[in-house]
């Protein structure tokens, strides 16, 4: 068993676990806002830290100066881009379902152009389920999303037709990882372990399914792919992942996180925390999924 295979195996039996807890009893909506902070700022924000490792891993051992600079440049062009929302979505939507695709199908390796489509399906598949299998309670937490989807006819028909949609694209993605000829037993397994947190998305609410899928899933998913590519897999090498520089960085993305939310709330014309949150989110997002992309291709900074 790979080390993203067993790291997917625990992750998704900690959704299992998640699952039954919610089919069981049901969660009261204030302790699943507790849990969605807690997980977002010990894991969410946090993973994000161990970007300068990847970096400093890279064909030119980039310096911290040339780190920050390609960080708050690239941070800043898109906090800007958002004066225009649906350029910014767009791009963040595209972008954010290729870095999904690209984390959880890293165990395959079809011809190139067929995995970047498969990787763009599969991705564009998950955040279908993330934004409309609980289209209703999304809405009541960020009413503005509504408005937008009710301007565009796409959008309507996606809101309406997200099962079809769903599928389609899942399908597609399927059929070509499945046409690889040396797929084996533990690529096979991957897919069966991949279909339990799209499982999730669709049954557990929507705050909920978020906290698990991006908090949990996708979080420790790149800090274990993190580790295989940086070598700093097991015990004895966890100095290269906690350290104080990584610290240091975890705590600064806070901060960031933080101005980010009163520029936003201050200078644009949003006022629903929630989304001030996730644009916030997708400004710090831009160089990291990056970063992380380059290190999947071995192509660095």
């Amino acid at each position: 068993m790979t080390p993203i295979l067993k790291q997917q195996s625990w992750l998704t039996l900690a959704g299992l676990v998640m699952g039954l807890i919610f089919w069981f009893s049901p969660i009261p909506h204030s302790w699943q806002w507790i849990f969605f902070l807690l997980v977002i700022v010990t894991v969410g924000l946090p993973h994000g830290a161990l970007d300068f490792l990847v970096a400093g891993e890279g064909k030119n051992k980039a310096k911290l100066s040339t780190f920050l600079f390609f960080y708050v440049s690239q941070s800043l062009a898109f906090l800007l881009l958002w004066f225009w929302p649906l350029a910014a979505a767009s791009i963040f939507v595209v972008l954010s379902a290729y870095h999904f695709g690209e984390t959880d199908l890293q165990e395959f390796n079809p011809h190139p152009f067929l995995k970047h489509f498969s990787i763009v399906c599969y991705g564009l598949a998950t955040l279908t389920a993330l934004l409309f299998a609980n289209y209703s309670e999304l809405i009541t937490l960020i009413p503005d999303i509504n408005k937008q989807v009710s301007q565009y006819g796409a959008l309507q028909w996606l809101k309406e037709n997200y099962l079809i949609a769903y599928f389609l694209l899942m399908g597609i993605s399927l059929l070509i990882l499945l046409q690889e000829k040396s797929i084996d037993r533990s690529q096979l397994a991957s897919l069966l372990i991949l279909s339990i947190p799209q499982l999730l998305i669709f049954l557990l609410p929507f705050l909920a399914g978020f906290t698990y899928y991006f908090g949990i899933w996708h979080s420790l998913l790149s800090i274990a792919t993190i580790q295989k590519n940086t070598n700093a897999t097991g015990w004895s090498q966890i100095g290269k992942l906690i350290n104080a520089q990584t610290v240091s960085f975890a705590l600064l993305a806070l901060v960031i996180m933080g101005l980010l939310y009163w520029l936003i709330s201050s200078f644009f014309n949003y006022d629903n925390q929630l989304l001030i949150f996730f644009i916030g989110l997708s400004i710090l997002a831009i160089p990291h999924m990056q970063l992380m992309h380059q290190l999947l291709t071995r192509r660095y900074l």
